[in-house]
């Protein structure tokens, strides 16, 4: 709760001496609160019950205030800064909040990018900071992806954010374009970092049209203290069939060389999306997933850092959003999950099961 007091103050005094300037500043930001039950849990401490799998969605039988930022943008000419600060439950799916070396000192701080785009540049930048991963059809806040909870794939495929620096290069003008990454590591804690050597990120964006987008990520580096090398590719593809209708699919494959006993660990995730907007105010939309982590039990339950239960687990939801108008929405959702193994899961007592239900709700607003 301290860190949190002390976060919030550094915003205020950041935001107010920002204010000085406001006529050049755009401000925004959002909010996340939400509600979700289920039959199953897993207690991990007096008070408190979690979902296996879950990351930033996890508690259960709580109101929980998920996600609070504010963000400030300054534009000038060639030059633009973005800084964001937040609190809430899913910090601690960003940046676990540790005590001592391991912890972070800007874990509020949850995305600060400086970017330099000279005309003479023709359309090419150079960027620096912490940012959120550009893997993954969804992305770290529940307000800007179909679905409120996040994927398996998102959530143990991928990571979610970097420090590093970004060029950036339009192969094609609004069409294609490129960026190279590289960065301190998986997640960007340095104090958490096992080795010294950095990674690097490619990633492709083609938007052919309005109604078409693919989007190609490479991630490869050291990442063990024995330099043992993950590499990740991803690619998602979205399309939108009319103004009613929308689709996507995102796939993604991990390994690590070394990783169980001088073999390789292997994992991958498929999801599909489909959306429909029923009404101006009104859409449903579905995900149907699988997370393949039967090769060393690596990426899931071992928590990318050593073997664990070897399983598939295959996931389907179902989601419903209402727009309430001045960035208000709410949403309900219904989950289920599905492993080939019953290590995974726990039933209403607490006993070893292979599937798992949960439905949540969720108001968010954004500003």
């Amino acid at each position: 709760m301290m860190d949190f007091q002390k976060g919030m103050i550094w915003c205020g005094v950041f935001f107010s001496a920002l204010s000085v300037r406001a006529q050049s500043i755009q401000f925004g930001g959002d909010v996340d609160f939400f509600l979700q039950t289920g039959p199953q849990s897993v207690e991990t401490a007096p008070g408190s019950r979690q979902l296996p799998g879950r990351i930033f969605d996890a508690r259960i039988n709580r109101f929980i205030l998920n996600w609070a930022s504010l963000q400030a943008t300054l534009k000038k000419e060639s030059l633009q800064t973005q800084i964001e600060i937040a609190g809430g439950e899913a910090l601690d799916g960003l940046t676990p909040n540790l005590a001592g070396p391991g912890g972070d000192p800007g874990r509020f701080i949850t995305q600060a990018t400086l970017t330099y785009a000279p005309s003479g540049w023709r359309g090419a930048s150079l960027s620096a900071g912490k940012f959120f991963t550009p893997l993954g059809f969804e992305t770290v806040k529940a307000k800007d992806n179909w679905q409120y909870s996040r994927s398996l794939g998102f959530n143990y495929a991928i990571p979610f954010w970097h420090q590093g620096v970004t060029l950036g290069v339009p192969l094609w003008p609004e069409r294609l374009k490129m960026n190279l990454s590289v960065v301190n590591g998986w997640d960007g804690r340095i104090a958490a970092d096992n080795n010294q050597h950095f990674s690097a990120i490619l990633s492709v964006n083609a938007t052919p049209n309005t109604d078409f987008t693919v989007n190609l990520n490479v991630m490869t580096g050291p990442e063990s203290a024995a330099d043992s090398v993950r590499d990740v590719q991803e690619l998602n593809v979205s399309y939108r069939l009319n103004e009613d209708w929308s689709f996507a699919v995102d796939g993604m494959t991990g390994t690590q060389t070394n990783a169980v006993a001088d073999d390789r660990a292997r994992w991958s995730s498929l999801a599909f999306y489909a959306r429909l907007l029923v009404a101006e105010t009104w859409a449903l939309s579905a995900r149907l997933e699988e997370f393949d982590d039967s090769d060393q039990g690596f990426a899931l339950s071992g928590g990318l850092g050593g073997a664990g239960l070897k399983q598939k687990i295959t996931a389907a939801t179902l989601a419903s959003r209402w727009d309430l108008g001045e960035g208000l929405e709410t949403r309900l959702e219904l989950r289920q999950d599905r492993s080939d193994s019953d290590a995974f899961f726990r039933d209403a007592q607490g006993e070893k099961a292979s599937t798992q239900a949960s439905a949540t709700w969720a108001l968010l607003h954004r500003f």
